[in-house]
Order: C-alpha cells, then sequence, then structure tokens
C-alpha cells in the first residue's frame, strides 16, 4: 500500500531542502556553518560518509544516526524513509550503460549492514523498510579526501519505488539471500560479495581496509542509480550548480 504521509513527507523536505541556500553550497562551507565532529577535520575528509553524515546533521541533527531503521523512523512509525548520498560526475563520453553528456553515479549507495543470518524473508527485513521510500541526497564529485572539500551539493530527490520495481529487488534480496545461507551453512560467515552486472542490488565488502575486520554490506549498484534516479533529476539545475559548460 502506497504511504501517502510518507510521500508527502519527503515532498516537503524537497521542497524546503531545494529551494534553500545549502544548494550550490560546497561541502566545505556546510561543515564550517554546522561544524564537525570532535572538531577533527582531517578525520572528517578522510571518511567515506562524509557528506552523508553532514546531510543527517542537518537534517536530524546527529552526526551518529547508525540504527538499522530507516533514518526519518524518528517521526513516527509510518513515515520509513530513508536518507541517502549520491556522489555525482558529469560524463562527456558514452560508457557501457549511459549516454554522453549526462550525469552518472560516481559510486555505489550503501543500504545497511548484510547479516550472517540463516534466513531472512524480504517483507519483514531492514533491506525493505530502506529501500522503498528515500530522500537521495545529490553532490557534485570533485575527488575523494580532501578534493571532497570543493564538492557542491546539488539538491535531492524524493522517490518511492513502484510495485513492480520492488518486486525486482525482493528477486534479487532472495537470490542473494540464498548466497548468504550457503556461506553461512559452509563456513558459518559470509565469504564473498555478489555480482552487480546487471543487479539493482549486490552484497560487497565495507569498511577501510587496512587491515581492518571485513564486514559486508547491502549496495544498490550503479545500474539501479542510472535506471531509478538519473532520470528524475533535475538535470539543468544540477549543471547549472556542478557548472557545467
Amino acid at each position: 500500500m502506497i504511504n501517502i504521509e510518507a510521500l508527502k513527507l519527503m515532498d516537503d523536505l524537497k521542497q524546503l531542502i531545494n529551494t534553500s541556500d545549502y544548494v550550490g553550497k560546497k561541502f566545505e562551507d556546510l561543515s564550517a556553518e554546522y561544524g564537525i565532529p570532535n572538531k577533527d577535520l582531517d578525520a572528517f575528509t578522510r571518511d567515506k560518509g562524509a557528506c552523508g553524515k553532514l546531510l543527517d546533521f542537518i537534517v536530524t541533527g546527529s552526526y551518529t544516526d547508525t540504527r538499522p531503521e530507516a533514518d526519518l523512523k524518528r517521526f513516527g512509525q509510518r513515515y520509513l524513509v530513508e536518507q541517502k548520498v549520491v556522489p555525482l560526475s558529469y560524463s562527456k563520453r558514452k560508457g557501457k550503460y549511459h549516454n554522453a553528456n549526462q550525469f552518472v553515479p560516481e559510486e555505489t549507495i550503501k543500504i545497511t549492514a548484510a547479516k550472517s543470518t540463516p534466513f531472512i524473508d524480504f517483507q519483514s527485513s531492514v533491506l525493505r523498510e530502506k529501500t522503498e521510500y528515500a530522500l537521495y541526497h545529490f553532490w557534485g564529485y570533485k575527488g575523494a579526501k580532501l578534493k571532497r572539500l570543493q564538492s557542491p551539493f546539488l539538491g535531492v530527490l524524493p522517490h518511492a519505488l513502484d510495485k513492480e520495481a520492488m518486486q525486482r529487488i525482493e528477486s534479487e534480496h532472495d537470490e542473494i539471500q540464498s548466497h548468504i545461507n550457503k556461506c553461512v551453512r559452509e563456513f558459518g560467515f559470509i565469504k564473498k560479495g555478489t555480482t552487480s552486472v546487471n543487479k539493482w542490488v549486490q552484497i560487497r565488502t565495507a569498511g577501510n581496509g587496512n587491515g581492518a575486520k571485513r564486514t559486508y554490506c547491502w549496495y544498490f549498484t550503479k545500474i539501479f542509480t542510472l535506471e531509478n534516479l538519473i532520470p528524475r533529476i533535475d538535470s539543468e539545475q544540477f549543471k547549472d550548480v556542478y557548472g557545467v559548460r
């Protein structure tokens, strides 16, 4: 059933954010305006999730919202709205999955942690809760680490996946969950990730590496972004903010 109240919440946030002076501001400026965790700019800029944490703080007032439920669920049980950051660059060349002269995703979108649980039904899963309704925050990609400071905030897109899209994600979830089940039976933990080829969701390793414990998370693939989000953005506004000539 379509959640009208969740849609209204997302639309209200879209109007509030996309008409604000946040749009066009660089990550560096917004960080200076709102402060950074522990006042450690170097650690913050090295954090791949820094843009998302900053916008989480602006919208929810918290830098450390790592709950397994939808981000905006704090507004009530009815509002299962997730916030996700999507770094974009502008490609003048045609790619395997996209046309020339359009915005393309720089990264996959982290959804939630993958658990080594023998069986999880999609309808009651955290994955479902974190995918159906989402407010996508778009940043213009200027680079990693210190270069990220120059990344401009492009705006937000509220998007609810329709029944057909959710059925596809459920099918891919069940296939991946079978893979997880097999790994757990054979090794007691998730041994390897899954492919992103022609898929909307996958599991793969997460974390910074460098000896850190290997963990796995669910991700939206770049194909998901190209097929579901890019066609719905305000491309002309984004180009103006990003500085496309």
